[in-house]
């Protein structure tokens, strides 16, 4: 039963995947500027020239056959070529997956780093000044669309890993601080922090009210 229930999501999850594949596919096609080859500019280029780029992309038009086709040579290890840099997708993602990895992975732990620690730092303290500076980060980078936190990490000259840091650190802040909210909330957590309130209160001697009959 169990691996039956595994192997039916399993499936779905292939059948979503190529069906996305499908639906980007088209909208990449329906776009403004899909036939277009930057190459055409060249002023260089005969009208012969231009017209075997046509041919060449003339393939692409039909996205049926050129999804089918894709996914035929997926199957073999082969990803296509890139047309901007005239090389084998696999090689590129070859060169390219260590860098790619170290800055996805630099990115998510600061995201995450900084989201906890402003989480906890909002749960514990008792200010609203606090609650007020949380929510309004995290209200205003999720606000900015990540392509223009990309673009600005661009023109700016910064580390890729800041821009996926703050992408990912207004969702991560949001979810943690509803989780640690509602965990304070718990009786049992309610009973303990009442609990040491008191028996610090009776320690320090200011809530005692035998105090004075002595």
């Amino acid at each position: 039963m169990l691996l039956r229930r595994i192997a039916r999501h399993l499936i779905s999850i292939a059948a979503l995947v190529l069906l996305g594949g499908l639906i980007s596919a088209t909208l990449v096609r329906l776009a403004p500027g899909f036939d277009t080859d930057e190459r055409e500019l060249d002023p260089s280029l005969n009208a012969e020239s231009i017209r075997a780029l046509h041919a060449e992309r003339a393939g692409e038009s039909n996205v049926l056959h050129f999804y089918a086709a894709y996914l035929r040579g997926a199957l073999h290890g082969d990803l296509g070529t890139s047309h901007s840099l005239g090389q084998p997708v696999q090689n590129l993602l070859r060169e390219r997956w260590p860098v790619t990895l170290r800055v996805a992975g630099i990115g998510l732990l600061l995201g995450w780093l900084l989201a906890s620690t402003l989480a906890f730092g909002v749960s514990l303290s008792p200010r609203p000044a606090f609650e007020i500076t949380g929510t309004t980060l995290s209200g205003t980078f999720l606000c900015i669309p990540a392509a223009v936190l990309a673009l600005a990490s661009v023109i700016f000259n910064s580390p890729g890993y800041l821009a996926i840091a703050l992408i990912v650190f207004p969702k991560i802040y949001r979810y943690a601080r509803n989780l640690l909210a509602k965990s304070y909330a718990l009786p049992h957590i309610t009973a303990a922090r009442a609990r040491e309130s008191a028996n610090f209160a009776f320690s320090s001697g200011t809530c005692c009210p035998l105090s004075g009959l002595n």
